[in-house]
């Protein structure tokens, strides 16, 4: 999040709502530094960076050919906040944002390895290998203390889960609302359990609203705990408006 993602354009490590906004005024400009103001719009520079290059092939394109590259895309409103100055909701709302300046940069690199691998296409599928996500969505009962989800996930157990609570109206798209500002929400416990049985390292007791034991749980599971090599971690405040609870299957 402070690290490779700002290149792609995620630039707000604050995922509050309007509200919270309206009371931090230095956090709204924050939010704006990475922009460039030309007249009354901003500018954001972004670089989209595909997981598998172009077209799936070693090959350097065709001399004087067009390539044309299109992308499934959400609405704005899924990804933009607005503060009391912004009319981006007569501008944007219900539409992509749009992307002006767009070009591709591509190289070319060649070796045994893949000269080996590409020259299968022909007679073989070509399988790239990535680590699997699911996104489930549960909505919890309203006005009820003790909460229990049962049978979340069936087959095979993941290598991690993360869960996070989030308001249903925060998922719909609104230019007031962060679509993944996850809060702590008043929990005071947490547990996983695995085939009936508690895993290890939960329950997770939440006292006087601390971010400290589910913050240490998130540094471990990610492998950040302790561990030199690893890009910035969370903050306490950031933490506090991207709270995450996680826990990896050993």
């Amino acid at each position: 999040m402070d690290t490779l993602y700002q290149l792609e354009g995620y630039h707000d490590g604050y995922n509050m709502d309007i509200d919270h906004l309206k009371k931090s005024p230095k956090t709204i400009e924050g939010r704006k530094q990475q922009g460039t103001v030309k007249g009354s719009k901003r500018l954001y520079d972004f670089i989209f960076i595909p997981n598998s290059g172009f077209l799936n092939s070693n090959l350097p394109l065709l001399n004087d050919c067009e390539l044309t590259l299109s992308f499934d895309r959400v609405i704005a409103d899924v990804a933009l906040l607005k503060d009391s100055n912004d009319t981006v909701e007569d501008d944007l709302q219900g539409k992509p944002i749009e992307i002006k300046d767009c070009y591709a940069i591509t190289e070319y690199i060649s070796s045994d390895f893949y000269r080996n691998f590409f020259d299968k296409i022909d007679n073989n599928p070509i399988n790239y290998s990535f680590e699997e996500c699911d996104l489930t969505l549960k909505n919890l009962p309203s006005n009820d203390l003790n909460i229990r989800l049962d049978n979340i996930r069936g087959g095979n157990s993941p290598a991690c889960i993360f869960i996070g609570l989030i308001p249903t109206q925060s998922l719909n798209g609104s230019f007031e609302h962060s679509s993944i500002g996850f809060r702590h929400n008043s929990v005071k416990r947490v547990n996983i359990t695995l085939n009936g049985k508690t895993v290890n390292g939960y329950p997770l007791e939440i006292q006087n609203d601390s971010p400290i034991t589910p913050l240490q749980k998130f540094y471990d599971v990610t492998n950040r705990y302790m561990n030199p090599l690893a890009g910035e971690c969370f903050s306490f405040n950031k933490f506090i408006t991207n709270w995450v609870y996680a826990h990896r299957f050993d």
